[in-house]
């Protein structure tokens, strides 16, 4: 190629608007061109065997031209007409004599067009290299005859003409052209062309066709779609817990119509919208569950694992609820319908977690203040990046090896390369997918083990919790309270109808010991209808009634609740009141020494206690206040207010309960029980879950539960509450993360941040383990977000190629960028391998720290 420029500069020297004068050197210099390639591939030992003998046959048609073209400009010189000017820019042929020459500008687009394609692509592979060359040569030496005959085509029989005859005129015959030396330049063009393409493939990525070509642009467009495309379906995994929940439902169910309480129904199938509440359905086996309801009839087991995470089917019979989504077992249900459409459980979990998907984490608001100014920054660094290098060109500070490594002959050129990769490999969009995919990710993975996550700002906060609260009965508790002993301190009065007095007064709370009595006297009715005259005998055994038959509940009239103490209604006429020892002794009675110490003995067994108060006569005995502190007081000055007895309720830790609360402690998290049950009952539990005495909290009001909270809060900690009834909704809306076990009341669940749709309080380690493991992918996303830019910018931008030369074209700086935002992308993804903790052996609790 050395070689090859001087003969070009040439060919700029000689431009005279004189279409004959032009012709005669630019073909000239082709002429010689052709040659000079054919002479130094002689002397390579490597070259091709067929491109020598296409020189061979080059020779052969050469002089005859060559001849011609001589005596032209012998005879042009001797009428004046070969003086030329010299061109400003050799290379691209700009400033070549008379501007205004029209005659001969095609000619002077062919020799800038030869230069600049000669010096594009050279793959230091000879016969590549030489078959290109003389491919395009032989095409110029076409071209400028094209020309010639366009703008001013020769006589017959001159000089110019028999020039261009010997070139063109194989051409025409070469069909037939058959043997050596009988080839025309278009044979040639086509042979080096095949020659240049065999071997071009074996060296990588040439341009071997006569065209401009802007494999740059191309390649762009190309990397950053397939990036895009390679982005959208990793992100679509993301997401795919949604996707699974949406098709969980049926299409349709079986609604029985007429008489099926009896005759069982004819069953009609209807599509899914068209169910309402109050229909009843018919589940067959395998078949899923519709909508939400009540069995009414059949037992079965039903898959509810997509919703709940319990891997193992769950029992279904009479009374019991029943999802939509779930999966039936064996048995055939038939289901009262309750809730339908966007009432259904399946339809809140599924927008919970739409809802959560679209929260934004804290960080990312840092995130988005970073790419609010990213871009123009780029932009501005891509122009400099332009700038300084176009100066340094134009200084000349950029040697001819640079700009060989990099593939160019124009420092101008160079410069743009580095501008525009350094704009290219630019990635805001790694910046912008590092937490919102984690989120949907661990959310997804959340709702895959049971856990309803409400937000990624949920996520971040469970990550920062210092302390942990939780609420006793229910949540540490398994919450299957019974009736383990009832006393009668009133003369006449059987505990079986103290029973149904409480019951009574109960029947219209959500509590779970109000449920526990009412239960209990559910059972002792049943028990005593079955038997019909029977022996009923009162739990403590101080009073039996012979043939008794227990009655019905009564209805209360004038309810009045006091969350997390007590109550006071009418029963039968009669003023009750109902409620811890607080609330009784607020009520202005108290209990004596023997009555507290009746108390105490079941209290340090764990046992919660009730007390019932009546204002009647009927029972009472003569009670007068005295220094034992029993006693009656006057109820609007007329009927005492008397203790009638208590009821004990007792309940038994969750069999997870102490393994879970060691393995917060070990994550170096305060755990602490505050529940508004006596604190001799509450303290027994902690002992039995291994909460440390001082962070135990008793009789407290669910008002004060929030302050609990606040205190803890204003410590500077984090604070997560875990409940499930009523009396801890203001709690769970106060703390910093809210957790509600999936057998609480809505009122909890609604109020909570997190939702366990088990009663397994694993799930509250698993949440705060999740927490944490979306947060370092969070962290590491970031990490690897700004590292990239950090690196990749200045990278792109030329900064290491003077001293190693390393440098980055556009083309793989758009797959730079595609690739980074693939590898967040995938980053997020590797969240799907996590383990909640109590399943993970040693060996995988080491890898969840790599996968999430």
């Amino acid at each position: 190629m050395d070689a090859l420029w001087p003969m070009y500069e040439q060919l700029a020297i000689t431009y005279t608007c004189d279409t004959s004068v032009d012709f005669a050197h630019l073909m000239i210099g082709l002429l010689d061109g052709g040659t000079a390639i054919c002479n130094a591939a002689g002397s390579l030992p490597s070259i091709d065997a067929h491109l020598t003998s296409l020189c061979m046959e080059r020779a052969g048609v050469t002089p005859t031209a060559m001849q011609a073209l001589v005596a032209e400009l012998a005879y042009l010189g001797s009428e004046g007409r070969t003086g030329g000017t010299l061109c400003h820019d050799a290379l691209y042929m700009t400033g070549c004599g008379d501007d205004g020459c029209s005659s001969t500008l095609d000619l002077r687009d062919v020799t800038a067009w030869l230069h600049r394609r000669s010096a594009l692509d050279f793959t230091c592979d000879a016969s590549t290299d030489v078959g290109r060359l003389l491919y395009r040569h032989a095409q110029a030496e076409q071209f400028a005859c094209e020309a010639l005959y366009a703008h001013a085509p020769p006589r017959e029989g001159t000089n110019l003409s028999v020039a261009c005859s010997a070139i063109r005129g194989q051409a025409r015959s070469e069909e037939s052209a058959t043997g050596p030396g009988r080839h025309g330049r278009s044979q040639i063009c086509l042979e080096a062309k095949a020659i240049a393409h065999v071997h071009g493939a074996g060296v990588g990525l040439g341009h071997t066709d006569s065209e401009e070509v802007f494999e740059t642009a191309a390649m762009l467009i190309c990397f950053i779609l397939l990036g895009k495309m390679l982005e959208s379906l990793a992100k679509a995994r993301t997401s795919t817990a949604i996707s699974k929940l949406l098709t969980l439902a049926p299409p349709s169910a079986l609604v029985l119509k007429g008489c099926w309480e009896e005759c069982g129904g004819e069953a009609e199938e209807v599509p899914l919208k068209q169910i309402k509440e109050g229909d009843v359905v018919k589940v067959l086996p395998g078949a899923g569950v519709p909508a939400d309801g009540l069995v009414v009839r059949g037992r079965s087991t039903v898959d509810e694992a997509l919703l709940t995470g319990e891997a193992l089917p769950v029992s279904k019979k009479e009374d019991d609820r029943v999802i939509a989504g779930t999966i039936n077992g064996a048995g055939v249900l038939t289901v009262l319908v309750e809730a339908t459409g966007k009432r259904t459980v399946l339809s809140q979990i599924t927008q919970v977690i739409a809802d959560a998907q679209h929260r934004k984490v804290a960080v990312q608001a840092f995130a988005d203040r970073v790419s609010r100014v990213f871009v123009p920054t780029v932009v501005l660094v891509s122009i400099l990046t332009f700038v300084v290098w176009s100066v340094a060109g134009g200084a000349g500070a950029i040697s001819l090896d640079l700009l060989e490594d990099a593939g160019q002959r124009n420092p101008w050129l160079l410069a743009f390369m580095f501008g525009c990769a350094s704009l290219v490999v630019a990635c805001p969009c790694a910046l912008g997918l590092a937490t919102p995919t984690a989120v949907m990710v661990g959310t997804s993975v959340g709702a895959r083990l049971g856990i309803l996550v409400k937000g990624g700002d949920v996520l971040e906060r469970g990550y920062k919790t210092a302390a942990v609260i939780f609420d006793k009965t229910g949540t540490l508790t398994t919450g299957q309270l019974e009736v383990s002993e009832t006393h009668s301190w009133l003369d006449g009065l059987l505990t079986v109808e103290l029973i149904r007095i409480a019951a009574s007064a109960e029947s219209a709370s959500e509590h779970l010991i109000a449920k526990a009595i009412v239960r209990h006297h559910a059972a002792l009715h049943s028990n005593s209808t079955q038997s019909q005259g029977g022996t009923i005998n009162a739990m403590d055994g101080s009073a039996t009634a012979i043939g008794t038959m227990i009655s019905d509940l009564s209805v209360p009239r004038s309810f009045e609740a006091f969350p997390g103490e007590g109550l006071k209604c009418e029963i039968d006429g009669t003023m009750c009141v109902v409620g811890n020892q607080r609330f009784i002794n607020d009520q202005g009675l108290m209990l004596s020494k023997e009555q507290e110490a009746q108390v105490a003995a079941l209290e340090m067994t764990g046992s919660t206690t009730v007390f019932v108060a009546l204002a009647t006569t009927r029972w009472a005995k003569t009670l007068t206040i005295d220094d034992t502190g029993s006693g009656a007081i006057p109820v609007g000055g007329e009927v005492p207010l008397t203790l009638a007895g208590f009821i004990a309720v007792s309940d038994t830790p969750k069999p997870e309960a102490h393994a879970v609360v060691q393995k917060l402690k070990q994550r170096r998290l305060q755990v602490w029980m505050v529940s508004g049950d006596n604190e001799r009952s509450v303290r027994h539990t902690a002992a039995l879950v291994g909460i440390d005495p001082e962070h135990v909290a008793a009789g407290v009001l669910p008002a004060q539960k929030a302050v609990k909270v606040r205190e803890l809060q204003g410590r500077g900690q984090v604070v997560a509450m875990v409940g499930d009834g009523v009396n801890d909704a203001p709690a769970l809306t106060q703390a910093d993360v809210g957790i509600a076990v999936g057998s609480g009341t809505d009122i909890a669940l609604a109020a909570a941040d997190m939702v366990l749709m088990r009663s397994d309080l694993n799930g509250v380690e698993t949440a705060l383990d999740l927490s944490r493991a979306v947060m370092r992918r969070i962290r590491l996303n970031f990490i690897w977000a700004f590292g990239y830019n950090v690196v990749g910018i200045p990278f792109a931008a030329g900064v290491f190629y003077p001293g190693a030369r390393l440098h980055m074209p556009p083309m793989y700086a758009a797959i730079a960028m595609a690739g980074s935002s693939i590898c967040v992308v995938c980053s997020s993804l590797l969240l799907w391998c996590y383990k909640p903790p109590h399943q993970q052996t040693p060996f995988i609790r080491r890898t969840v720290i790599f996968c999430g």
